[in-house]
């Protein structure tokens, strides 16, 4: 079937001229070739009378009306086959020309009767071809321009849509992924205070789910496809870490570190979450001593920003294993949906932790 429908649109003629558009493009064609051969006659010495003159001035007028009729050929053309298209079209133009080149000896019979001494044409059978098929040269350009620039235009309006169905596939997806995080976020949280009130330490769990609760709330503004400014991006990775502070209490250290010049840059909302929420789970959590998850912003050259997040909770033991979370591969994601090749990542063990990296375009907020 889909391959059906595609060879019944390659052959149908699908191309629309807009009206002013076809009126602007054939009034500068026949004023520019009607301009330079009147011009040529005047400068010759070969118009001399008024009738001379007025027939110059109401060829243009004459041709560009005449003109019209391509333009109602391209609009009953349209949506037909193209083996119906194409000669309809092309006997349009012949017709165009024929009409022309009536209007042309026409009018010129008139301007002899009316004005005393206007030259009239040779009007025998080689003559008339000639200037009929002058016309014809020219009315095929015309449709042929016609052709060209609205076919340019239907190849940019695809190209518009094409784009759009992309942008609405890529905000459906981003909108799957935060659907798909949002629930494990969820379930590891709740997961943290039935340790707490199974351990007793109900004070805590009551202070983690009130700060969770807070948590929650300020990420509800955000759509999933939205970009912030990275202060805010950091603050909200911040009450995250608040809220895993109360379980963790002094074995979880907090550094964040910005330039106060990137602090307008726009990432992507919650880009960090999973990452500090990975740096927790897997290096402050088997760790019996303070472990300090930090985050860094810094330029990384022109026009690019650099994030790390890391801990120093023990080397290769605190990598997440692979397929136990979203963390790192929603970031991946993430990052390709928006900005395609455009950003790095890069993640693994250090010397004495774990650390992931992320480079991406430097954007600004517009200024008003």
């Amino acid at each position: 079937m889909a391959a059906t429908t595609q060879i019944a649109t390659r052959h149908t003629f699908d191309v629309r001229p807009d009206f002013r558009e076809a009126f602007l493009l054939s009034a500068f064609l026949w004023c520019g070739v009607l301009g330079f051969l009147n011009l040529s006659a005047i400068l010759g010495g070969n118009v001399s009378t008024i009738g001379e003159y007025v027939s110059i001035v109401i060829a243009p007028p004459f041709a560009m009306v005449i003109s019209m009729v391509l333009f109602g050929a391209f609009r009953l053309a349209a949506g037909r086959n193209v083996l119906i298209a194409w000669p309809l079209i092309g006997g349009a133009a012949l017709a165009a020309a024929v009409l022309m080149t009536g209007a042309d000896y026409g009018s010129q019979i008139a301007l002899h009767h009316l004005f005393d001494g206007h030259r009239m044409p040779a009007i025998d059978r080689s003559s008339v071809m000639i200037v009929a098929a002058l016309y014809l040269c020219i009315y095929t350009t015309n449709t042929a321009l016609l052709w060209i620039t609205s076919a340019n235009r239907h190849m940019r309006e695809q190209q518009l849509r094409i784009t759009m169905r992309d942008a609405d596939n890529l905000r459906a997806q981003l909108r799957a992924l935060r659907l798909q995080l949002d629930p494990h976020f969820t379930f590891n949280a709740l997961n943290g205070v039935s340790g707490l009130m199974t351990a007793g330490r109900h004070v805590e769990a009551e202070g983690m789910v009130r700060r969770l609760a807070g948590f929650i709330r300020a990420t509800q503004d955000y759509l999933p496809d939205t970009s912030i400014p990275l202060s805010e991006e950091l603050a909200l990775t911040e009450e995250y870490l608040d809220v895993e502070a109360v379980r963790f209490g002094d074995r979880l250290q907090v550094e964040i570190d910005c330039d106060a010049a990137l602090e307008g840059a726009l990432v992507p909302n919650l880009l960090l979450q999973p990452l500090a929420e990975n740096a927790v789970k897997y290096g402050v959590g088997p760790s019996q001593r303070p472990v300090t998850v930090s985050i860094k912003a810094e330029s990384a050259g022109v026009d690019r920003l650099r994030i790390i997040v890391a801990n120093d909770g023990g080397g290769s033991s605190n990598r997440p294993p692979a397929g136990s979370g979203l963390g790192e591969s929603s970031t991946r994601s993430r990052l390709k949906m928006t900005y395609g090749a455009d950003a790095g990542f890069e993640a693994g063990p250090t010397a004495s932790g774990y650390r992931v990296e992320i480079t991406l375009p430097l954007r600004r907020q517009a200024t008003s």
